[in-house]
């Protein structure tokens, strides 16, 4: 089970890694301006919340395609298989066209919300970066569920290849269309819109070279049958719920860091890229949990799926505590690696500790979503968000008057931790409806 999980998690590690790599690039591009540091990157921070809003909002298309398949190739289902993907691409597609058409009012609307006395410079330099990395969605969204079907179908190598392709491509272009043509924050974006295509491209040549089989079960009949297209909607709508609530708290940490002042909420975006650093890394044990808890669901086989269980949280904590260890004898020094302005560095190294305790209760929460995903308990996964949101927001306003620095790093902290806890405890009632056991 180990090799298992390591054949599916590894190539998802180093994926993954390249996701914050991206992020990292950027702010380390807008942290050495020498005049508009804070700035440049508070506007990318809230340029980042309004595309959280749609990205993760719509993550249900990778994460509830990978349950799904994963369930019909354990059921050694082809048809269902290749049915759930075409389900995903069309999907995806119309959800992204009615975004683009959308995007002037999202932008009007967000910023809106977004703004207030402390932030009206970085508003502005987030607006340019919007309307030009929006572009790039309907490529983002296929992508999603591309990434979620090759998961679902048991191989990690090509979401390897892709999401590795994706960012380096990202990367160069944001250093040349920063560095070399001037574009600031404009840069950036175009980078993402560049690489997003590109990847697109590359995937559907994967689909055309190593799964042409699927085309032979594509029917419009089969592919609208009512039972499945429900369970495909049903699975999707709660895991939205789910990823709106997470995007709530991010949007939150964000907009309520920007109201203490820019080079505070500065310092927290740079502190928020070394926690996606972690995250990103551990899920990719999450995404092994869902493709191998997927398949064994789908097969009924209980013993292998608590074994996947067991043996993937163990791999994620582990990753957790050598993330806390290397913040805690290095965390200052990482912070260097983003920005040379000595105030933001001042600030960021108060609150690095906080740091070492998410990576900690946070990885656990992190592979209870791939086990989650993986067995769809979509409804389990949505009650368990929503009450470690509301502790999120009941902390925050309780704490912020006598520590308005350290109540979000709290709130926070106790929100990663209630995710684990509320989906440990919901797991035992869904191993004693569905396997009889306790």
């Amino acid at each position: 089970m180990n090799k298992q999980i390591l054949k599916l998690a590894i190539p998802n590690i180093l994926s993954n890694i390249t996701v914050p790599l991206l992020g990292i690039v950027d702010t380390i591009l807008m942290g050495h301006d020498p005049v508009h540091a804070a700035t440049y990157i508070g506007a990318i921070g809230l340029g980042g919340v309004l595309f959280n809003a749609v990205y993760w909002n719509f993550g249900f298309l990778r994460m509830g395609t990978t349950g799904l398949t994963a369930q019909a190739y354990g059921a050694e289902d082809k048809q269902e298989q290749a049915l759930t993907l075409f389900r995903a691409l069309g999907i995806g597609l119309v959800l992204a066209l009615v975004i683009l058409a959308l995007s002037p009012l999202l932008s009007r609307f967000g910023f809106g919300i977004l703004r207030n006395a402390e932030n009206a410079e970085a508003i502005n330099f987030a607006k340019e970066y919007f309307d030009m990395r929006i572009l790039a969605i309907p490529a983002v969204f296929c992508l999603f569920g591309l990434r979620g079907w090759f998961f679902g179908v048991q191989n990690a190598v090509v979401p390897l290849v892709l999401l590795t392709f994706v960012n380096l491509v990202n990367v160069g272009c944001s250093i040349y269309f920063v560095r070399y043509l001037g574009m600031g924050v404009r840069g950036v974006a175009l980078g993402t819109v560049v690489a997003q295509y590109g990847t697109l491209l590359l995937a559907i040549v994967f689909v055309l070279a190593r799964y042409r089989w699927v085309f032979g079960f594509f029917t419009r009949k089969l592919l609208f049958i009512r039972d499945k297209l429900s369970r495909f909607f049903f699975v999707n709508g709660f895991i939205f719920i789910r990823t709106s609530l997470l995007f709530v708290v991010f949007a939150a940490f964000s907009y309520y860091s920007s109201s203490v002042g820019k080079n505070y909420f500065a310092a927290n975006q740079i502190l928020l890229e070394m926690f996606f650093l972690l995250s990103y890394a551990v899920d990719g044990f999450a995404y092994a949990a869902e493709s191998l808890v997927g398949k064994y669901f789908g097969a009924k086989n209980w013993d292998r799926m608590q074994e996947v269980v067991l043996k993937v949280m163990w791999w994620g904590l582990g990753f957790g505590c050598l993330y806390a260890l290397l913040y805690a004898l290095a965390g200052n020094n990482i912070l260097r690696l983003f920005t040379s302005d000595d105030s933001l560095l001042q600030i960021g190294g108060n609150y690095v500790y906080w740091l070492c305790v998410i990576a900690i209760v946070g990885s656990i929460s992190f592979i209870w979503d791939g086990i989650y995903g993986g067995a769809t308990l979509v409804v389990e996964m949505a009650i368990s968000m929503a009450i470690a949101t509301s502790l999120f927001f009941v902390l925050y306003f309780s704490l912020r008057t006598h520590f308005p620095r350290h109540a979000i790093w709290l709130a926070f902290t106790i929100f990663m931790a209630a995710r684990g806890l509320g989906q440990w405890v919901l797991f035992k009632r869904f191993a004693g409806k569905y396997f009889g056991t306790t």
